[in-house]
């Protein structure tokens, strides 16, 4: 199955890159090229891993199948349903902020089992011994009803990162470390910023005493404001 859409993959630029790796999207799928070593079993173990979220409902997207051609290592993957969370540049237009400001207004309105379906299935990504980068909102997509998970990877120490993992996923959702490139909306975006905090502690998510204070280091420092508002116990 993949071989047809390695061979494609030579013709044609790449939809996207990343660490060490390309990315070629297609209707359905999409082909991921890397020239890191194969990892075998590793890989195997996620595999089996995602297909166990996706059983429980979890919106993760199944590796369909994976091949080593010369030393560069390919994996085919479902595409994700929706679009990316946020837009992840450095700096917007107009009509990218506007967008923005949609989109965290379209989160703000959510009801509260909106919020905690959401942290219930970081939860049992990590539960599963996965984990998944919460530095690029690209990892996560968005169809208008549920929160898709993208590029997971083994992931050890559930328990006592538990708390750091799930307070990083409220810092994704809310898009409180992307505010800054708002040039016209900026008092807007963290009106709704705020919001989505305050549903999020609704649903469950400890956030300290003072939400405006943790927004502020957030907003600040991003998910890296979590060790400068909660202290040393932070750790990725």
């Amino acid at each position: 199955m993949i071989d047809k859409y390695i061979e494609i993959a030579k013709s044609i630029d790449p939809s996207g890159s990343g660490s060490n790796k390309k990315c070629y999207i297609f209707d359905d799928v999409v082909l991921l090229k890397g020239s890191f070593v194969n990892k075998g079993e590793e890989d195997l173990i996620r595999q089996q891993r995602i297909a166990i979220l996706k059983n429980n409902g979890v919106h993760v997207y199944n590796i369909l199948d994976r091949a080593v051609v010369n030393n560069t290592r390919y994996e085919l993957q479902e595409r994700a349903k929706g679009e990316e969370l946020f837009l992840t540049k450095f700096s917007l237009n107009p009509v990218e902020e506007q967008k923005f400001l949609e989109r965290l207004d379209d989160l703000s309105r959510k009801d509260i089992p909106f919020f905690v379906k959401f942290l219930e299935n970081w939860d049992k990504i990590l539960q599963t011994g996965l984990d998944v980068d919460p530095s690029k909102s690209t990892n996560f997509f968005y169809d208008g009803e549920n929160i898709g998970f993208i590029d997971l990877n083994i992931a050890n120490n559930y328990e006592r990162r538990r708390p750091w993992m799930l307070r990083e996923a409220g810092i994704v959702l809310s898009g409180c470390g992307l505010v800054w490139r708002c040039k016209d909306v900026q008092p807007e975006a963290q009106e709704r910023v705020k919001i989505i905090f305050q549903k999020l502690g609704q649903a469950g998510l400890e956030l300290g005493e003072n939400i405006d204070e943790f927004i502020e280091y957030v907003d600040k420092y991003n998910t890296y404001g979590l060790k400068e508002y909660f202290g040393k116990g932070y750790s990725r």
